[in-house]
């Protein structure tokens, strides 16, 4: 109870859980409750170590912005594609029914992967089709509980 309220208390909760796991397995490897090989012990920590380094990385993409700029010419391609394309397959085709399904399958895919690729660009975000990380978060720590037991 006291560690929770130390990590609920905690600025960087992530920082002060990594801290205490790992105070934990060297406080155990001093009484002798994990009498394993160094090597193995050695590379549990940079585990650790390399699973924080993903997080800060996870954590950097999930606050950097999209250049707004890079956003503006995007859509700016895209819609002068959507107009000039049309006209485009009118000459280059023969008939209304091939330019109109020429026009609408370019224009529908690239702006099909242009929203994909803006719903994959910041993967935490809270919408419908996203992941509850709180609910996923209970579920693991059960699991860890009762491995525990």
């Amino acid at each position: 109870d006291d560690t929770q309220a130390q990590i609920a208390d905690c600025e960087c909760k992530v920082e002060c859980v990594f801290q205490m796991i790992q105070q934990v397995v060297v406080d155990n490897i001093e009484t002798k409750v994990l009498s394993i090989a160094p090597p193995i012990l050695s590379r549990s920590f940079q585990e650790l170590g390399a699973g924080l380094l993903t997080y800060h990385e996870a954590k950097k993409l999930a606050y950097v912005p999209f250049p707004r700029h890079y956003l503006f010419f995007t859509i700016f391609i895209l819609v002068c594609e959507a107009l000039f394309v049309p006209w485009m397959m009118a000459i280059y085709t023969k008939g209304e029914v091939s330019a109109f399904f020429y026009t609408f399958c370019g224009v529908f895919l690239l702006w099909f992967l242009n929203f994909v690729a803006t719903a994959l660009d910041n993967p935490f975000t809270k919408e419908a089709r996203t992941l509850e990380a709180s609910i996923n978060q209970r579920e693991l720590n059960q699991h860890l509980e009762q491995l525990l037991q």
